[in-house]
């Protein structure tokens, strides 16, 4: 990762802070593609599981998509706000090792080498995943 953020090559990152914005209830179901498509199928099959998961594990009454999320990201970069700020992957610290850094400060001493993901606008970002797994049932 550190390798990835320093590289001179143009990046929009996307962080977890902002993908467990947007979570999706156990209304999700009912707003599948038919039970007899196989996208629908599929779903039904894994998201019970992926639900009981996120319950057991986090206390949430939902789950979050952060890939997919970070997936929209690529393809509608207008539902997201983004900010160019300088970013690294810490790789010495006994207790942060390989945590990623933002550097937020108004005077940041290293210039912006990424834009990074600071808001989401959820509804937008749901409708999309909606209307994908529509198109592929």
């Amino acid at each position: 990762a550190r390798t990835v953020f320093r590289s001179p090559v143009t990046k929009t990152i996307v962080p977890i802070d902002v993908t467990s914005q947007v979570v999706f209830g156990y209304d999700l179901l009912e707003k599948l593609p038919r039970a007899g498509s196989r996208t629908g199928a599929l779903l039904r099959e894994l998201l019970p599981g992926a639900f009981r998961a996120h319950r057991q594990r986090l206390g949430l009454e939902g789950i979050y998509v952060h890939d997919v999320v970070a997936l929209v990201a690529a393809l509608h970069p207008e539902l997201f706000t983004t900010e160019p700020m300088h970013g690294d992957v810490e790789t010495e610290g006994d207790l942060t090792h390989g945590v990623t850094v933002f550097d937020r400060r108004a005077r940041p001493e290293d210039s912006p080498n990424m834009e990074v993901a600071v808001d989401v606008n959820e509804a937008g970002v749901v409708d999309c995943i909606l209307r994908g797994l529509a198109q592929a049932a």
